[in-house]
């Protein structure tokens, strides 16, 4: 919970999002965004850290298999 550790977290985060994590993208990227999202709050940019957390959801719907429907 300390501001400092949430700064270095979230540096740590973004750089992890700027590289291909490879064939567990969507996931890799999905949980990246939430521990963005964690650090953001953390470091009081509420706004922002909502959008990190609506960004992991979009991240996961995307990959999720689609059920095909008669």
């Amino acid at each position: 919970e300390e501001p400092a550790l949430a700064a270095l977290v979230l540096t740590v985060a973004e750089q992890g999002l700027a590289r291909a994590p490879g064939p567990d993208a969507a996931a890799a990227a999905a949980a990246l965004h939430l521990v963005r999202g964690d650090a953001l709050r953390l470091l009081g940019r509420s706004s922002e850290a909502s959008a990190a957390f609506q960004r992991s959801r979009r991240v996961l719907e995307a990959a999720a298999p689609r059920e095909d429907t008669p």
